[in-house]
């Protein structure tokens, strides 16, 4: 069995969103209009947002060149979904995916949240009205 070097960046990346999670760093909340200006167009950072976060992906060619359209967007719905169409982009209506369609979400926030720096939260999805029963927020 090959054994793979540790890898510190990918570390202090996750040590920097286990904080930033826990509200020990603090966090920066944007609305989706604000957010649309960090699209990585003319020397711009990249963020996109899944789950109420927003993930900076400045450093992913992958990003760049497959998942572009949801630069500067939220693509919760998208993601959910399983979708690269740009009609799930940036839609606000999270709480009418299915248990199916967040398990689908969560499971990307996950990967998400080991590979980039979160810099903030949306700010439609955090002044979201919740459901008393739904188990949605994490």
């Amino acid at each position: 069995r090959k054994t793979q070097p540790y890898d510190f960046g990918i570390a202090l990346i996750r040590l920097h969103n286990i904080f930033a999670n826990r509200i020990v760093l603090p966090q920066r909340t944007m609305s989706l209009s604000e957010l649309s200006q960090y699209d990585g167009k003319e020397g711009r950072p990249t963020y996109f947002a899944a789950d109420g976060a927003i993930y900076d992906v400045s450093s992913s060619e992958m990003f760049s060149s497959t998942y572009g359209l949801w630069a500067g967007k939220d693509a919760s719905i998208a993601l959910a979904k399983m979708s690269l169409d740009k009609k799930d982009i940036n839609r606000v209506d999270w709480d009418k995916l299915s248990e199916t369609e967040l398990e689908s979400l969560h499971s990307w926030t996950d990967y998400f949240r080991q590979k980039y720096l979160i810099k903030g939260h949306v700010k439609e999805f955090l002044e979201r009205d919740l459901p008393a029963s739904s188990g949605t927020k994490r």
